[in-house]
């Protein structure tokens, strides 16, 4: 496989009817900073079929390949470095979707009957515990669910396959039926994957719940109204993540509608896309690399000494002032005794015990906010993600500049006042002399 190329969906279906084709979609991306030309094969049973593709930098296709599902079994459906498990089964098997996992006594919520290729069961009976009851023309029927106990509904004379039992007890709460899906299902460190809520109503009346959807570091709520046998869909933006896997939930105030999990490819291919790509990107991000990679070692130093130089020049001028608004304190100072040593060290002790708390503060605040931005995702870059905490030589580094700063521009703005005579400070403080210029 090309550098930088993977598999980052691969859609296919986890039932279909013996002897009859079935479709597979698969989503290939580029993360490299160069077109690739990429063989990809998908393997089914004892069928390979291969497709070639031309893929544009950090671009992305999707294609699709059939297969004649064969006989009934479990198959392996394998797509370069992801894989499905595909159940073969009767074609007189029938689906009941749309099923409640949890219900009150009394209750009937409305689901459908399908054959397993999709087409509506019409007139069909269904079986829910010793009661019977009968499909419309468009498959739906209600389970009258009327005493607790836990119940899985079948089609007579048919294989059924279904999500899910549906349990009645009581104190349950009627609640929406989701489906929840993030795709691409393997998305890189680079891309942003979204998640796909469908909301479904079953019960014979209007529900309104404030359903909140959460992944990743991010989380966005919704207040839905359904109507009876209505359905709506929401969609979340995921932030971009290292590789991991991760989890996506729906939940109300008191339940967890649906969970899954997406997994986010290693990002040794977004690595090695960018060490093997040299200085020939023409994408924006691969614009970006050749810059950081190819002047980064001038840029990085030259940005610290300018930072550096501004940094001692706006302190020197801050303790200036404060100084120098001091210089007849200063002057009495010098003119009973004290050396410029010494009154240097008073004014370096008042300055360290500034300084040492405006770090402290200035610290927490700036933890603080990485924390807040790292919580809402805001410290990927390229899909890496930022530490909001420093370690220990990053700690001590800051600290220690920071100080050194400190003391740095003090000494500066101190020399001017204790390397001149004490009788210049002291001219501010001397008596005016009635009728002199000054009087006039």
């Amino acid at each position: 496989m090309p550098t930088g190329v993977s598999v980052t969906d691969l859609q296919a279906p986890t039932a279909v009817a013996e002897g009859e084709p079935f479709t597979v979609n698969i989503t290939v991306r580029n993360d490299a900073l160069s077109r690739e030309n990429h063989s990809l094969t998908v393997q089914y049973r004892n069928q390979t079929a291969t497709q070639e593709l031309t893929l544009q930098a950090s671009g992305q296709q999707t294609v699709t390949q059939q297969f004649p599902a064969g006989s009934q079994g479990n198959y392996s459906l394998t797509v370069d470095n992801e894989s499905r498990t595909i159940q073969v089964v009767s074609s007189q098997t029938a689906r009941i979707s749309n099923l409640p996992e949890r219900a009150p006594p009394t209750s009937a919520p409305l689901v459908q009957a399908r054959t397993i290729q999709g087409t509506p069961l019409t007139n069909a009976t269904v079986l829910i515990g010793a009661q019977r009851v009968q499909t419309n023309a468009s498959g739906y029927v209600r389970l009258p669910l009327d005493s607790p106990g836990e119940y899985s509904p079948r089609i007579e004379g048919r294989p059924t396959l279904t999500r899910n039992s549906i349990t009645v007890e009581q104190g349950a709460r009627k609640t929406f039926v989701t489906d929840l899906r993030v795709r691409p299902r393997s998305p890189s460190a680079v891309t942003q994957p979204t998640a796909h809520l469908v909301i479904y109503n079953p019960w014979n009346e209007t529900l309104t719940q404030k359903i909140t959807v959460r992944g990743a570091g991010k989380q966005t709520t919704d207040s839905v109204t359904l109507s009876p046998e209505m359905q709506a869909t929401r969609t979340m933006t995921l932030p971009r993540r290292t590789a991991g896997t991760y989890s996506v939930e729906a939940t109300t105030a008191r339940d967890t509608l649906a969970r899954t999990n997406y997994t986010v490819v290693s990002d040794e291919r977004l690595a090695a896309a960018i060490a093997s790509s040299g200085r020939t990107g023409t994408t924006g991000i691969g614009q970006a690399v050749e810059v950081a990679f190819g002047n980064f070692q001038l840029v990085l130093p030259t940005l610290v000494v300018l930072a550096g130089i501004m940094t001692i020049g706006g302190t020197t001028a801050t303790f200036a002032q404060t100084v120098h608004a001091r210089r007849q304190t200063v002057g009495i100072y010098r003119a009973t005794g004290a050396t410029p040593g010494e009154i240097l060290k008073i004014i370096l002790g008042d300055a360290l015990r500034i300084g040492f708390l405006a770090t402290a503060l200035a610290t927490i605040i700036a933890v603080s906010a990485l924390a807040v931005l790292d919580t809402l995702g805001l410290l990927v870059v390229f899909g890496v993600r930022l530490s909001s905490l420093p370690d220990a030589t990053v700690f001590f580094a800051v600290w220690g500049g920071s100080l050194f700063i400190t003391l740095l521009g003090t000494v500066f703005a101190t020399l001017s006042l204790i390397t001149v005579p004490p009788v210049t400070l002291l001219s501010a403080l001397q008596p005016r002399v009635p009728g002199s210029d000054a009087d006039e």
